[in-house]
């Protein structure tokens, strides 16, 4: 692949040992904020305190869904969302007041979240180890001469849509995985975890839009994409894969989250339905 372009945004990687990426994001154009990178969000969020401060006013109230189950959230329109040269016009969002407990969770302030609604008309190239991102528009350079370790296709839910993957785990499957780049760590359903014979650990909780959420640690022995196969890859065996499954209107085994994604340089090229990983180095 070729270096990331000179007009990629930093970001700051925040959230302990598997960060989330928290991007300098520009509201209605006046307004510099923090926004997490969520592929796995259906739709873009913003805080109640940003929408008071910008002087939005709320709409309908519309139901989301998030790792911690369905939320009914009210929705506003922004003129525009900017992530450095990139922007998306005329936007409608959620306002959501679990950012805040996110936020906490993060040890951080979090204004909102980009979602796959700003993405899907880009390709998005993240280099997790220069801590850059670069969005492009399919003719421009994106940082990717079509290259890598691992190239996927990638098809789209059909109700809310999220990018779904077909992985092999343990040399079983395939499997179907969401891609997402706001999950800390890689998810499996309790029935895969069943199927395979993952040992289990005991419980842990954590927090999504929705609120709080159980989930249980394990390890994957092999989990295959593409060209690329992850060994010994922690994961949690969580149940709120259902409600998220059903809202996005396909069935799920697992999320791909920031434990195996930052181990690479990805592009995610929304408009093709393709999805790269590169070794860095």
């Amino acid at each position: 692949m070729r270096p990331i372009p000179g007009s990629a945004v930093e970001f700051r990687p925040v959230g302990g040992s598997n960060p989330l990426s928290l991007v300098p994001t520009r509201v209605n154009g006046i307004r510099a904020c923090d926004f997490l990178l969520d592929s796995g969000a259906s739709r873009s969020l913003i805080s109640p305190g940003l929408a008071l401060d910008l002087g939005i006013e709320a709409e309908l109230n519309q139901d989301a869904f998030g790792a911690g189950g369905s939320v009914r959230m009210p929705t506003a329109s922004l003129r525009s969302i900017e992530v450095g040269s990139a922007r998306q016009e005329e936007m409608k969002v959620c306002i959501s007041d679990g950012l805040e407990s996110i936020g906490a969770a993060l040890k951080t302030k979090v204004d909102g979240v980009i979602g796959f609604d700003f993405m899907r008309s880009f390709r998005l190239a993240i280099d997790y180890q220069q801590r850059v991102l670069h969005f492009a528009l399919p003719s421009e350079d994106a940082g990717t001469d079509g290259r890598s370790d691992g190239s996927v296709d990638f098809t789209l839910t059909p109700v809310e849509p999220l990018i779904l993957l077909q992985a092999v785990v343990h040399n079983q499957g395939p499997f179907q995985f969401v891609l997402d780049t706001g999950a800390s760590r890689t998810v499996v359903t309790p029935e895969l975890a069943e199927r395979l014979r993952i040992p289990v650990d005991q419980g842990i909780s954590g927090t999504g839009v929705g609120g709080k959420m159980d989930s249980r640690p394990a390890t994957l022995n092999s989990l295959a994409l593409g060209g690329i196969t992850v060994r010994d890859l922690p994961v949690v065996v969580g149940t709120f894969l259902d409600a998220i499954g059903a809202a996005a209107g396909a069935r799920l085994d697992g999320i791909l989250g920031n434990n195996l994604l930052r181990r690479y340089r990805v592009t995610i090229d929304c408009p093709a339905f393709k999805l790269f990983l590169e070794l860095p180095g």
